[in-house]
């Protein structure tokens, strides 16, 4: 995978993966490389970082990040859903 994030984070990804995962991106931001296993398991970390990661690569990773984020924007959209609790 391969993951820009923000240097406010930098650590999180840092202390999982080693710094040796990282290096400067022109943006500013830092990107990271790293082999992942557990497909679920990478999904919340990602989750975790809130806007301060972006997913580059792979394709099938970022487009499930797309999905998953339209889909969690549509709960906050929908006003009735969150007036009936």
């Amino acid at each position: 995978m391969v993951l820009l994030v923000h240097p406010s984070a930098e650590y999180r990804v840092i202390d999982s993966f080693g710094a040796d995962t990282c290096t400067h991106d022109p943006s500013g931001w830092l990107r990271f490389s790293f082999p992942y296993r557990n497909r679920e398991w990478v999904l919340e970390f990602i989750f975790g970082f809130a806007d301060k990661a972006r997913v580059l690569a792979p394709g099938s990773l970022l487009e499930t990040v797309r999905q998953r984020s339209a889909a969690m924007a549509d709960l906050y959209r929908n006003d009735a859903m969150l007036t009936s609790c």
